[in-house]
């Protein structure tokens, strides 16, 4: 794993990203980068010879911890693009903004714009969707499904370790988003159901995503409420 241009309260944060992610194939690397753009400046001046180490010691799949890393846009080649096509390397990135979360997983949200998600590039071919985490839980098809679905006034959204009910209106000002803080379980999905602030959920608006009855059989295989 390679950190660029880390401040110190950053790295404590990455702390537990790195341990969790320090056991993956020895042909896969993991680079993050600090957000903003003179960080991004100074991430592209160290990138280069980091890429052509990890090309000349195997390396085959590179995991860019990079805030938009794979996203398009006017005037500017996807940072993930220009890796894969100059590189040879497949890359992992996200297209939004990355959540580090307890434990160490990463969640990637939808974010300004409606980018969002980790996606898979390699060199000549279209960028593949992976998911919102990374690494990928095996119910991560579950939350998806979950997360499309909305009952009275109420909203069911994606968080790290699952998804999260809650009434349709703004979170307080300032009140804590509980669903970022809870760790990410890879074989059982977390439902979070209300949120610091808010008028309590309804039985019936919780209860097609809450009650492992009425869900989908792969959210009744994956669910754990909370």
């Amino acid at each position: 794993m390679v950190l660029l241009r880390p401040d110190a309260a950053r790295s404590a944060d990455l702390s537990a990203t790195v341990d969790a992610l320090r056991h993956e194939d020895r042909d896969h690397a993991t680079v993050v980068v600090e957000p903003g753009d003179d960080a991004t400046r100074g991430a592209w001046r160290h990138l280069g010879s980091v890429l052509d180490k990890f090309v000349k010691s195997g390396v085959t799949t590179v995991r860019l911890v990079w805030a938009g890393a794979a996203a398009e846009r006017p005037g500017r080649t996807a940072p993930a693009r220009r890796i894969s096509d100059d590189w040879g390397l497949a890359v992992v990135a996200p297209a939004g903004p990355v959540v580090v979360v307890p434990g160490g997983s990463l969640f990637a949200p939808t974010g300004p714009g409606g980018l969002g998600g980790w996606w898979r590039l390699e060199p000549g071919s279209d960028p593949r969707p992976l998911g919102l985490r990374h690494p990928l839980p095996v119910w991560e098809d579950a939350a998806a499904l979950l997360a499309s679905d909305a009952v009275e006034r109420h909203v069911v959204v994606s968080v790290p370790a699952g998804v999260q009910i809650r009434r349709a209106e703004p979170l307080p000002g300032g009140a804590a988003d509980i669903g970022a803080f809870i760790p990410v379980d890879r074989d059982r999905l977390t439902v979070v159901v209300g949120a610091p602030g808010h008028v309590r959920v309804t039985a019936r608006g919780a209860g097609r995503t809450a009650d492992p009855a009425a869900a989908p059989r792969p959210v009744r295989r994956a669910a754990r409420p909370r």
